[in-house]
């Protein structure tokens, strides 16, 4: 549970286990020619009620997603793309953070293979004010 908005959160624990991986909050706002081979994209995707006392939210819980974008050799294990989702699980697991991954694939004109992590944040009422 956190007083912190989920992405300032999600951005602190990803950036201290990834430091050189760029990470984009909601967009990437990088033009074509500037955009890194590896990237990652977090966006806070949705958010609802889950407890309520003497008729306020007291807390919600936010969805989230991790959008893993890397060039990639296809079914090599040691990539770029594979190596920063092993790292995105051990930050995941490590902070007891529950997620659902989905390999989005592989494109074999670009070299990009993508992945998107979904996760749920419990949020205190005071990251929203």
């Amino acid at each position: 549970m956190s007083a912190q908005k989920p992405l300032t959160v999600l951005y602190a624990l990803l950036h201290e286990a990834i430091p050189d991986i760029t990470i984009y909050k909601n967009a990437v706002i990088d033009d074509k020619n500037n955009t890194p081979e590896t990237f990652i994209q977090i966006s806070e995707t949705g958010n609802s009620p889950k407890v309520l006392g003497d008729g306020k939210i007291l807390m919600r819980i936010a969805q989230c997603d991790i959008l893993v974008v890397s060039k990639s050799k296809g079914a090599n294990s040691s990539d770029a793309f594979n190596t920063l989702i092993e790292k995105i699980v051990e930050t995941l697991w490590d902070n007891d953070i529950h997620y659902e991954y989905n390999n989005l694939g592989y494109d074999l004109s670009s070299s990009l293979a993508q992945g998107v992590f979904s996760i749920n944040f419990e949020v205190v009422r005071a990251a929203y004010g």
